[in-house]
């Protein structure tokens, strides 16, 4: 889940979310009244007189100024910042689900290497000794051959699941997984 966090999709998130931030800030600055002075000196060369002339420019209605883009921007952010929250709950989940589908995939194939093939295995040689004697039929020699053939499928089968669960969890993650971390 810490991996989640740093991952490239949740970067860009992040950086979303700080550019919706910046487009709120600007539309308050833009909302708030632009108060202009200025002052001035003049001489008047026939009179030999001087003028100083001061203005302030304060526009009116300032307190509604921009209020259709302050709402927008306030709006974009907060969908900008639930649309975060749900596409970290998303991978999340998607993480969880491969991580269990994973381990589940990976103790079946150790399951069936380490029991079920070698009980089978143990199983065909008898069914062969009692074919060779004549107790068994072809056919249920021929079976016991399947049946071992079927759980190496299965093996295979498992195995190849857990290595896509991996492959997804380290997309996900942007990481590879160490040795402890696939059991």
């Amino acid at each position: 889940y810490q991996r989640i966090s740093q991952s490239t999709i949740m970067q860009l998130s992040r950086s979303t979310a700080r550019i919706r931030e910046a487009e709120l800030q600007l539309a308050q600055s833009r909302s708030s009244a632009d108060i202009q002075w200025s002052l001035a000196a003049t001489h008047f060369a026939d009179s030999s007189d001087t003028a100083l002339t001061a203005s302030i420019s304060l526009p009116l209605s300032a307190t509604s100024r921009n209020r259709g883009a302050l709402q927008s921007a306030r709006a974009e952010l907060a969908s900008t910042d639930n649309h975060r929250r749900i596409t970290e709950l998303q991978l999340y989940t998607r993480l969880y689900q491969a991580w269990q589908q994973q381990k589940q995939s990976t103790r079946k194939a150790r399951q069936m290497s380490n029991q079920v093939i070698p009980a089978l295995q143990q199983a065909l040689e008898a069914t062969r000794k009692a074919y060779e004697r004549g107790r068994y039929s072809y056919s249920e020699w021929v079976s016991a051959r399947q049946e071992l053939l079927n759980a190496r499928q299965t093996r295979i089968n498992a195995a190849g699941e857990a290595l896509l669960n991996q492959a997804l969890i380290e997309q996900l993650t942007g990481m590879p997984l160490t040795a402890q971390e696939k059991r």
